[in-house]
């Protein structure tokens, strides 16, 4: 029998495919070389529109170091004090570990940047298992003048299985929703799972739906 490795981390960062948004992503270093379009994906409802999909981990490493698992003192360290912006600063106290499913607070930051200069949405998407156990999973909604943050923590992780929304405004409110499937709403599209399938599989053709060129995929 073969088995698959294990993919204890994936994530994404997800827009609609406009083409503000293709440039914008095309020029970001993180994401020119990660960019996927989809006009169909399993498990997700895209109601005519077409989704952008940057693959930032899972069967590939992160493009920012100290992003494999067992970094979580790098991790925490780079989002402390002054780095840290002011909606990580409630769910930090309840959820100690978010950090480690964090991209650094610089790449943040241009992501908030892209939203606000292109006036499109952006959600970047974190999930953590080990074996087909869900410990935690994340979102980062990011609109042209508002960001929320969704934080689920399971019962491996002495978590209560809810997810809850933050915001820099408001206090922590639980919704009846997962980070992913609140992140294709956010977008307008429509998950059928809490997580993107095509991470994961160690055998999904990226380089069929790989974004070239002038927003083409190849």
């Amino acid at each position: 029998m073969c088995y698959q490795r294990a993919v204890p981390h994936l994530s994404c960062l997800f827009g609609a495919a406009t083409g503000p948004l293709l440039t914008a992503l095309a020029e970001d270093a993180d994401c020119r070389d990660r960019l996927h379009r989809f006009d169909k994906v399993t498990g997700v409802r895209l109601h005519g529109g077409e989704l952008l999909a940057v693959r930032l981990q899972g069967s590939v490493d992160a493009p920012w170091p100290h992003a494999r698992e067992g970094d979580w003192r790098a991790a925490r360290e780079r989002w402390a004090g002054t780095a840290a912006r002011e909606i990580l600063t409630p769910p930090l106290q309840v959820h100690s570990w978010l950090p480690e499913g964090l991209p650094p607070p610089e790449v943040v930051a241009r992501w908030s940047r892209v939203a606000a200069v292109t006036g499109e949405k952006l959600a970047y998407w974190w999930w953590w298992e080990r074996g087909d156990d869900l410990y935690a999973d994340v979102a980062w909604l990011f609109s042209p003048e508002t960001e929320v943050l969704l934080v689920r923590e399971t019962f491996l992780m002495s978590g209560d299985d809810k997810t809850y929304r933050y915001t820099s405004e408001t206090e922590r409110a639980r919704v009846e929703t997962s980070p992913l499937q609140a992140a294709m709403e956010h977008l307008g599209f429509e998950s059928l799972n809490q997580y993107f399938v095509p991470s994961e599989s160690w055998d999904f053709d990226w380089e069929a739906h790989r974004v070239t060129g002038a927003g083409r995929a190849s």
